[in-house]
């Protein structure tokens, strides 16, 4: 620990806006909480419960369980460091995130190298189905609104799957890419999905900033729901991790007309500026979620997600 408060007052120094970020694995107190040495970590603690909350099956955890883990990620650290440290799934030391929906029910990084640590029980490999990227991609919409600062691994914006190393670091599948393996190459629909939800975390602050606001816990039917707010307002994300369509009707504040973003907003780029990062805006026909006596109500399909916001 004196090396690194040593390494931070040289590096804020040199930049005092630099963010420091340390690769531990368990839970980082003694580097965070004084504010001395590390400004986050590489999340690896909320990456174990995302694998075990959306790609498991037989083991999978209730989402009671889940919000347990999402409340304490959010108050183990200062609220400052919280929403900075560095959410991934996935990572150059371990298998794809993709990978986890065709081999479920194992521990984070564990059992995934066809090599040596799952020789035994065999890793499978193989592209995943439609509704394993459905499932993939409900875990994406909770990295993108949840608090902290979403980390992507490179490829998994273009639907790179497979085990731990080396698989996990061969070249990007850029749309013009070619592989021996004719399953390998950009997937679009991954690629499409990863821009709405960027784009709207960066539509809206309070996705960066605000606090976490469990609203709905349903083991039953497999929903959670929760609000990012702050004094100017909030965004409302519900979940249904069942394979069965839900009805949900969730509790929100004030006078408000709340609009779907993952389904009833259009992605935007500015054709002037390649570079630019795309936008988001509410379809001009969209119809408006329904609100009666304090309650949103929606209706999900299985494994769907909504983000509601306000228009404006």
């Amino acid at each position: 620990h004196p090396f690194w408060r040593d390494w931070r007052k040289v590096v804020r120094q040199a930049n005092p806006q630099a963010y420091i970020v340390g690769e531990i694995w368990p839970w980082a107190n003694a580097w965070i909480n004084d504010g001395d040495q590390f400004d986050a970590t590489m999340n690896y603690q909320f990456a174990v419960p995302c694998q075990e909350f959306f790609a498991n099956v037989k083991k999978a955890i209730k989402p009671s369980q889940f919000n347990e883990r999402l409340v304490r990620l959010n108050y183990n650290y200062p609220f400052q460091n919280a929403l900075v440290m560095q959410n991934l799934f996935d990572s150059h030391d371990t298998d794809r995130a993709p990978s986890w929906f065709v081999n479920p029910d194992r521990a984070y990084d564990a059992a995934n190298r066809q090599q040596d640590n799952a020789a035994k029980i065999g890793y499978d490999a193989r592209k995943p189905t439609e509704q394993e990227w459905t499932r993939y991609l409900q875990m994406v919409a909770l990295q993108m609104t949840f608090v902290g600062a979403p980390m992507v691994y490179y490829g998994g914006e273009m639907g790179m799957y497979g085990p731990d190393d080396p698989s996990d670091r061969m070249p990007a599948w850029w749309p013009d890419m070619k592989f021996d393996n004719p399953d390998f190459g950009f997937n679009r629909r991954v690629f499409d999905f990863y821009q709405r939800m960027i784009a709207i975390r960066n539509r809206f602050p309070v996705l960066q900033t605000g606090a976490y606001q469990p609203l709905l816990i349903d083991d039953d039917r497999g929903v959670l729901a929760f609000a990012r707010e702050d004094a100017a307002g909030a965004v409302y994300v519900v979940l249904n991790r069942s394979d069965h369509p839900a009805k949900v009707s969730i509790p929100v504040n004030g006078e408000v007309t709340l609009f779907d973003y993952a389904t009833a907003a259009d992605v935007k780029f500015d054709e002037s500026a390649p570079v630019a990062r795309p936008t988001i805006a509410v379809n001009a026909d969209a119809v408006a979620v329904p609100i009666i006596d304090g309650h949103a109500t929606v209706e999900l399909p299985a494994y769907g997600t909504a983000i509601l916001a306000p228009r404006d």
